[in-house]
């Protein structure tokens, strides 16, 4: 989470970079704004998906197995796909579980390992969030051009966030 609600002027950067030469204003303002609304969006996605006793991984779990042709994945594919860890996933779904939302299944081709299937009220509960979920992204991106969009994902295409990490 990024709070961080009144962002730095230039002048303040100005009076920064005497201090540190390598600041560069215009990609510390651009990372901050990325931030800042990128944690605005987070949180009104999870104030959305708690209305259905949902946040984002529990959701996310959902919406990965739905888009499968089979609506069913193994546990190293959906954590491969989410970026998290084997026993972060089990937690999630031992409750998506519990609510009868997925469904563990005995491999059929490996009896030693599982898949996870997404169950019937577990799409009945993505045809009640996804509507309301597409219909509040059309409304965040409706003063934007068709330029617009195109121009942002080419500009989120040429950030590299691994370069963060690089000493």
């Amino acid at each position: 989470m990024f709070n961080l609600l009144i962002l730095p002027t230039e002048a303040h950067l100005e009076r920064l970079k005497k201090q540190y030469p390598e600041l560069d204003s215009k990609s510390v303002m651009s990372f901050l704004m990325l931030l800042r609304t990128a944690t605005e969006l987070s949180t009104a996605l999870d104030k959305s998906l708690m209305k259905y006793g949902l946040l984002q991984n529990r959701w996310l779990i959902l919406v990965i197995l739905m888009r499968e042709e089979t609506h069913t994945l193994s546990p190293t594919a959906l954590t491969k796909v989410l970026g998290i860890t084997g026993a972060t996933l089990s937690r999630l779904l031992e409750t998506l579980e519990e609510e009868g939302y997925v469904k563990r299944n005995t491999c059929k081709t490996d009896r030693r390992a599982h898949e996870i299937s997404l169950t019937t009220k577990g799409q009945k509960l993505l045809n009640k969030v996804m509507p309301e979920y597409y219909a509040s992204i059309t409304k965040v991106f409706a003063k934007m051009t068709e330029q617009q969009h195109k121009d942002l994902s080419k500009a989120l295409q040429a950030i590299e966030p691994a370069k963060l990490y690089e000493s």
